[in-house]
């Protein structure tokens, strides 16, 4: 199984006055825009996910909804609790089985810490510290879910490499 886990992109700076939920806070536009420009270079290296799973997050399911159709998915983004941050990892090894298809590839998207912490399970290793900017991708392959044995980085791609493809 295949697993793209992205960080979400640029959201709006917290605001309790404007966001009394943080939940609801927004990408910018300019996050908006460099996820669009980041989604053709996921088209044009022939990424491919069955489903996109999501943190309920507003601004997740913002990427997660530029992000899907680039993926080449076709039905809506799932939720997922267990891609919020602090969420519960064994939600989350359930609702990414019931989302996986027959050809089970996913992409995720959620926050840091979490996304740092989900991949240095999923590989074995602990106190991972990585540079993940937004709208930043791995990707990793896993036996199962939950994963038994470690699973394998393919790649670990920063968006700005995404957005600067040759067209």
């Amino acid at each position: 199984m295949r697993l793209y886990l992205v960080r979400h992109g640029i959201a709006d700076e917290r605001d309790p006055e404007r966001w009394p939920d943080d939940a609801e806070r927004p990408l910018t536009e300019e996050g908006e825009r460099r996820l669009r420009r980041m989604a053709e270079g996921v088209r044009i290296l022939g990424l491919q996910a069955d489903a996109a799973v999501s943190s309920p997050l507003l601004r997740a399911r913002q990427t997660a909804e530029i992000l899907a159709p680039a993926f080449g998915v076709r039905e809506p983004v799932h939720l997922t609790p267990g891609l919020a941050p602090g969420g519960p990892r064994e939600r989350l090894w359930h609702d990414l089985d019931a989302a996986a298809g027959p050809g089970g590839s996913l992409a995720l998207v959620g926050h840091e810490p979490d996304l740092s912490e989900l991949l240095g399970d999923i590989l074995r290793v602990s106190g991972l510290a990585l540079d993940w900017r937004k709208g930043g991708i791995a990707e990793v392959l896993v036996e199962d879910l939950p994963p038994r044995s470690p699973g394998t980085l393919l790649a670990f791609t920063p968006p700005r490499w995404l957005r600067e493809i040759p067209r």
